[in-house]
């Protein structure tokens, strides 16, 4: 089997990231413009999907339904695996609200870019969703949907190449699956305002 395509796309706006707010695993739903801006979306995807998957977390997944339903897919796999990290005391928390409980862990994460211990660590990130997406490529091999979330993806991202940036929502990164390995190709964000692409 050669390797499969798949686009890993984060996830429209959910309420939590219009007010500011860490989500980790908790579950906000999206905002009415978070969900128009999905089924606005669908039609920049290439029609080429023969799968969705998806976090079952609601933000992810009625984003991915959205996707699935404009592009003629009738079902969203789910897999827990593609959740967001774990975020502990912080989620639902503001920055400013962050900054003054945990002052110590924020000095360490702003300026050192050292992650709070109450955090899921990058490396229980990527290894759960290295091996979703290595199983994925077992099942099919058409090209897969992936809605997921950016810290996910973003730990996969540094993993894979060294480097990470920022995800933008319904901004993806384009990939090869292979049986045990994945390549990351390059980043594109599907939304009315940007359909810019770029290499990794």
């Amino acid at each position: 089997m050669t390797g499969r395509l798949a686009l890993l796309i984060r996830h429209a706006q959910s309420v939590w990231n219009a007010e500011g707010r860490w989500q980790g695993r908790a579950d906000p739903p999206l905002t009415a413009e978070g969900l128009k801006a999905a089924h606005r979306a669908a039609p920049l995807l290439p029609r080429i999907f023969t799968q969705v998957l998806s976090s079952p977390l609601q933000r992810a997944a009625d984003t991915a339904h959205a996707l699935a339903q404009e592009l003629g897919i009738n079902a969203v796999d789910s897999d827990a695996r593609l959740v967001e990290r774990h975020l502990g005391s912080w989620e639902g928390l503001t920055k400013d609200e962050a900054q003054k409980a945990f002052v110590d862990d924020w000095t360490r994460l702003t300026t050192e870019a050292i992650d709070p211990p109450q955090w899921e660590s990058p490396a229980s990130a990527v290894a759960r969703v290295h091996q979703a997406l290595t199983e994925a490529h077992e099942q099919e091999t058409g090209p897969l949907l992936v809605v997921s979330h950016a810290g996910p993806i973003t730990c996969l991202q540094q993993h894979l190449t060294g480097r990470s940036t920022g995800l933008s929502n319904l901004e993806g990164i384009w990939a090869i699956i292979e049986p045990e390995s994945i390549t990351l190709l390059g980043r594109q964000r599907f939304t009315t305002q940007h359909t810019s692409t770029g290499l990794l």
